[in-house]
Order: structure tokens, then C-alpha cells, then sequence
């Protein structure tokens, strides 16, 4: 499956059909943790906690909607399985 399949899978499965994307609520739906940390050398970074549960970290001092495309991004990291 290419990624744009996939994006349209997750879109299709956990978007409620509201606009803006809440990239969050998708987050929360697919069960990942999204931690704010101000102390990131990185926008964000996937890694996988405990049990294999996924964890989304994102630097707090960017903007807002930097914050937004980064945990996206940070997402399709996880969707398409390239690992932390």
C-alpha cells in the first residue's frame, strides 16, 4: 500500500469530519501518547514506551501550528512503521 493509502486509512478510520484535522484527537484515537517538552533538540521525535505503546513528544516553545504539522509528521512516523 503507498502512503497516501495509508494517510487515507488513518483520515477515513479516526477523523470525525471536522476542519480543521485535530491531529490530537486523531492521536488519542489511535491510542499514542503526546508529550509536551520544552527541553526537545528536535520540533518532535516518535519513540515507543513501554508495552510497545507509541509516544509523541513535541517542543513546546515552537508555534502552535508548528506544533500541529509536527505531531503529523511525528504520526506518519508511526502509521507507516519506520520505528522510533
Amino acid at each position: 500500500m503507498d502512503i497516501e493509502s495509508m494517510a487515507w486509512r488513518v483520515i477515513e478510520k479516526y477523523w470525525k469530519l471536522i476542519v480543521p484535522v485535530d491531529v490530537h484527537e486523531i492521536a488519542r484515537r489511535m491510542k499514542i501518547t503526546i508529550v509536551s517538552d520544552s527541553f526537545l533538540s528536535v520540533s518532535g521525535e516518535f519513540s515507543l514506551e513501554e508495552k510497545n505503546r507509541p509516544l509523541v513528544k513535541v517542543h513546546t516553545s515552537e508555534n502552535p501550528l508548528r506544533q500541529r504539522f509536527t505531531l503529523a509528521h511525528e504520526l506518519g512516523h508511526f502509521v507507516l512503521n519506520h520505528g522510533p
